[in-house]
């Protein structure tokens, strides 16, 4: 997906005719910081979710179930996505070609841009997210 975003201007044809010249690791470029980022990301959402749900709910018993549930919603979805960007970051990196692997990708961000580049596009993603 992201080497056909970055062929910004090209048909979806021409697209796909390059996906044999990718071969099979061009297509799974990225794989590992993407599972890891879900698998983290969500694994945090659900903990924090849960977590302040019940403590939410014996400390303010008089507070609605679905203002609380909201509230550790909320809150879930900020840790949670927060977890998985510096790993979308890496990943888009890796799919377009600019880093050979993970190591790489991660230490000539930091070098590069310091830690707070791994957090790239983070507005975005909190706005996208945070709703739901």
């Amino acid at each position: 997906r992201a080497r056909g975003q970055a062929a910004v201007g090209q048909s979806p044809w021409v697209v796909l005719r390059k996906v044999p010249q990718l071969g099979r690791r061009g297509l799974y470029r990225g794989a590992i910081p993407a599972t890891l980022g879900a698998m983290s990301s969500h694994g945090v959402r659900v903990c924090l979710y849960e977590g302040i749900r019940m403590a939410a709910a014996r400390v303010a018993s008089g507070v609605a179930e679905v203002q609380i549930q909201g509230l550790a919603s909320g809150a879930g979805t900020l840790v949670g996505t927060m977890c998985r960007v510096p790993c979308e970051v890496l990943k888009q990196r890796l799919q377009t070609g600019q880093h050979p692997n993970v190591a790489h990708a991660l230490t000539t961000a930091i070098r590069v841009g310091g830690v707070s580049s791994l957090f790239r596009g983070s507005v975005a993603t909190l706005s996208r997210e945070i709703p739901f």
